[in-house]
């Protein structure tokens, strides 16, 4: 079953009518599981403790894949539970959500099963530690995250990695079955730095794709030798705009 409350649909309906509608569907929902919980809210100021019901409403119907699309601040602990546990959660995408390091963290050591994870226009996050062979991610993706300055990943089995935003320290370390690793960074000027960064998983590494959003960025500010050897390894893209 899956479960959709977008406002961009049902715009004409008042905010508190909404809501009504919302938790009507919520109290009536007798099945014991929920493969796909989607909220989609241009409300601005809506009440945490509203959200929070209906995200404790996920986590007792086990949902599996969750999509938070709004201004809202993702908790540690809900009402009715000690801590924010999805136990059945395999897929999360965030955004606009306000969301901590430390939360993520939590989050993913007590929701074992998550392996897709992704993160658009997050505030508060500044640097991200995703480490651990518990961990069962297979995708991250970070999107435009303006306070994060580092992103530390390692050992677990991460296959493809996704980062674009502001220029950041990124860590890949002992990431055996990375194959795919898309970067895309705004730039006054780059050296080899960026290659750098995915070095340490170049025996796995089969697609190596890089964006730089900057007009005076050009190929000279690669030494050639790295870039040649580089290429001939993996599946090299390099994108200017």
């Amino acid at each position: 079953m899956k479960i959709f409350f977008d406002n961009t649909s049902l715009y004409r309906l008042e905010r508190s009518k909404f809501i009504e509608q919302v938790n009507s569907v919520i109290q009536n929902y007798n099945h014991p599981v929920v493969h796909r919980f989607r909220i989609n809210l241009g409300f601005s100021d809506l009440n945490q403790r509203v959200i929070d019901e209906w995200l404790q409403f996920a986590v007792n119907k086990k949902v599996e894949i969750l999509e938070l699309d709004l201004n809202y601040d993702f908790p540690l602990i809900l009402p009715n539970s000690r801590y924010v546990e999805f136990v059945s959660l395999k897929k999360l995408y965030l955004n606009n959500v306000k969301l901590r390091a430390a939360v993520l963290e939590d989050l993913l050591t007590r929701s074992p099963q998550i392996e897709s994870i992704s993160i658009h226009d997050s505030s508060y996050m500044t640097h991200i530690r995703v480490a651990g062979r518990h961990l069962n991610v297979k995708h991250f993706e970070i999107v435009h995250c303006r306070d994060l300055q580092s992103l530390y990943l390692s050992d677990f089995d991460l296959v493809s990695f996704i980062y674009k935003g502001r220029p950041v320290d990124i860590c890949l370390t002992n990431l055996p079955k990375l194959k795919e690793v898309n970067l895309s960074q705004a730039l006054p000027g780059l050296d080899n730095k960026v290659f750098n960064q995915v070095s340490s998983c170049a025996s796995s590494l089969q697609a190596l794709c890089i964006t730089f959003r900057r007009p005076e960025v050009s190929t000279e500010k690669f030494n050639s030798n790295y870039v040649y050897r580089i290429n001939h390894q993996w599946n090299l893209r390099l994108f200017f705009f």
